[in-house]
């Protein structure tokens, strides 16, 4: 067996592993990637990291390598299978998107009497204090306990239709700011605000239409 092809069975092995494992850790998306990079013709390796993708909600990723895998193995069930899952995630993505369009259109008045606020202006107060039983929390959204894909499909599946992307992003932004401005907390909850920040960046990406003031992060 060559060097390559020792690389490759060591990096298949791991895949696989973490696979069984159920995990969508940047570490098995990057195993998966070393594969496709020394042999772009291992379907496996493109279904793996299609199934990561899918699992963050990353549509549109994990479409390209369900379809690559298809490509490489015609008829292939499970990544059959799991593109048919993703074509309806998007489906049901993007009629969440729509909805939070029509419900911004309902806050336009409102908005329109704001305008002379600065841009990091909050369209809510969240500045009450910190409050452990938020809307959001009540939804199952926390830090603790959860990984990064249990969160992102709790305000997925539940936050944002429910609760709208403005009440989630600001309730989300209140809670970094408010442990920043706690005397000597900033450290301690470091973790935590990271995470936030981590959300509201992918909430951003995904769902921001422009028709409010995002919410910042920062503490004056």
């Amino acid at each position: 067996m060559n060097d390559k092809a020792r690389v490759l069975a060591q990096l298949t092995e791991r895949a696989k592993r973490l696979g069984r494992e159920g995990s969508t850790e940047p570490e098995a998306i990057g195993i998966n990637t070393a594969i496709i990079e020394l042999n772009s013709t291992r379907y496996g390796a493109y279904i793996r990291r299609g199934i990561c993708y899918q699992k963050q909600c990353l549509a549109d990723e994990a479409e390209r390598d369900f379809r690559k895998a298809l490509e490489l193995s015609p008829g292939n069930r499970i990544a059959s299978d799991r593109l048919k899952e993703v074509m309806k995630l998007k489906t049901e993505i993007e009629a969440l998107k729509n909805k939070q369009r029509a419900d911004s259109l309902k806050l336009q008045s409102s908005i329109a009497s704001m305008q002379s606020l600065p841009p990091t202006s909050d369209y809510y107060d969240f500045s009450v204090g910190w409050r452990e039983e938020t809307p959001l929390h009540r939804l199952g959204y926390k830090i603790t306990g959860r990984s990064r894909h249990q969160r992102w499909q709790i305000l997925v599946n539940r936050a944002v239709p429910q609760l709208g992307i403005l009440e989630v992003s600001h309730t989300i932004a209140n809670n970094c700011r408010l442990r920043k401005l706690q005397y000597d907390s900033e450290e301690r909850f470091a973790h935590a605000i990271g995470e936030w920040e981590h959300d509201l960046a992918r909430l951003k990406e995904l769902f921001y239409d422009g028709s409010f003031f995002w919410p910042s992060t920062e503490i004056e």
